[in-house]
This record gives structure tokens, sequence and C-alpha cells, in this order.
């Protein structure tokens, strides 16, 4: 078993700033940021055409000034709410393709596959694993909850509308880490190493906000928080490490 060590300053306020981005709009309207936008332009608006408004301006002049600045304003506008509606369109998809999953017999057909698929996964080379009907069926759900990693990972969805919304499966989660250094998801990762990655950054994702709401409202402890922290920091870290030695191998 590897120690788990003791989180860092650096690692709290990492997770902190995390936690602030994602749940965020649980404190606010979600066009309130953009609201406080649109008068701020208003009023540079205004206070750049008072400015560099020469007294000898005809007042139509100043009228059409002021105008041409409140469309630029306006624009900016509606690109803020454009933004918006993309990300609730998707928060939206991705909360359906979830219900579509869980309510589909391939979960149930995930599971029971799981313990056989194990059982023989030694004799199994990767040209073979691939065309396995057990993996098959197993990869086909855990790839939904992989895409939804790569989404929180990558900032493309609203991971705090997310939380509130899908239910990690956390019994799935178990079943593919049974067995310590003989769990499945550590077998498959002897080929290929970055199996799953995305499941795992949703996990760890899940657990630290779940943490964090539970400190919050003293059901846990800020040791038990810590923990939480210390797990999502080491895979954070883990796949931000292996991003940066790509780039610097190209």
């Amino acid at each position: 078993m590897e120690e788990k060590g003791e989180v860092s300053r650096a690692d709290l306020i990492g997770a902190r700033y995390e936690i602030h981005c994602w749940t965020r709009n649980r404190k606010r309207h979600p066009s309130l940021a953009g609201n406080i936008i649109i008068i701020l332009l208003v009023i540079c608006c205004v206070v750049i055409a008072a400015v560099f408004t020469t007294k000898d301006t005809s007042l139509v002049g100043r009228v059409i000034e002021i105008l041409t600045l409140l469309v630029m304003a306006f624009t900016a506008r509606q690109v803020i709410i454009m933004r918006e509606s993309t990300a609730m369109q998707m928060s939206q998809a991705v909360y359906e393709d979830t219900l579509e999953v869980l309510e589909k017999k391939e979960m149930g057909e995930c599971y029971e596959a799981i313990d056989p698929l194990k059982s023989r996964l030694s004799a199994l080379s990767k040209e073979a694993l691939i065309k396995d009907s057990d993996y098959q069926k197993i990869n086909k759900v855990v790839y939904h909850y992989e895409y939804l990693g790569q989404l929180v990972r990558y900032n493309k969805v609203d991971f705090g509308l997310l939380f509130d919304t899908v239910t990690f499966p956390d019994a799935l989660w178990k079943k593919i880490n049974e067995g310590g250094n003989g769990s499945l998801l550590l077998n498959l990762r002897k080929h290929w190493y970055d199996k799953w990655d995305g499941f795992e950054y949703l996990h760890v994702s899940y657990e630290l906000l779940r943490s964090y709401d539970k400190l919050n409202r003293s059901i846990i402890k800020e040791e038990d928080y810590k923990n939480a922290v210390l797990e999502w920091a080491k895979v954070k870290k883990r796949l931000n490490g292996r991003n940066n030695n790509a780039c610097k191998g190209n």
C-alpha cells in the first residue's frame, strides 16, 4: 500500500480554488456576472465618451458616439449569453446521456462481466483483450464516465452542475479497483498506462467536492477533507506531469 503522506499548503490552496470555480454558480444567478460586466461597460462607455468628446463636437455627434459604444456593450452581453447557453446545453446533454446509460441493461452487464474478465485477464494479449466481449461490455459503460472526467479535467463542462445532477457510480469504481494490485484497473494499465484516467479524475473530483460539502455541514473532520485533497492533488499532478513531459518531448 502506498503511504498517503501529508497534504501541502499548495495543494489545499489549489483544491480550494478549484472548489470555488466548481461551486460559484451555486451562490449567484449564472447571468449575474454578465449583468455586472455590462453595467461596467456602459459606465466606461459614458466616461470615455465624456473624456474624448471635445467641446466643439455637436450634440448629435456625441449621441452617435455613445450609441456606438452601447451597441458594443450589448454585443459583448450577447456573447456572454451565448456562452452560458452553450454551457447549459452541454450539461443537459451530459445529464441525459448519463440517464440513458443508467437505464439501459448495459450497466448490469458491465458489473457481471468484471469478475469473469479478471479471472482470465493474465492469459489475454492486448489484441485479444480488445476483442473480448466482457471487456467490450465494461469499456462501453466506463467510457461514458471517462469522457465526463476528461470534460471536467479540461473545464469543458460545469462540474458544479454535473455534481448536483449526476450521481457518480461509486459501486462501479469500487468494483474495478477490488483486489489491490490485482485489480482490473491496474491490470488493464499494464496494457494501456493511461487506462480510464478520466474516470479516476472524475472520482477524486467528486470525492473532493463531497468532502468539502460534508466539512461545511460538520459531517466529517478536517483531516478527512485533507485526505480527499491529497488524493485529488496526486491524480491531478500525475496527469499534468504526463502532459508536460509529452510537450517537452515534442
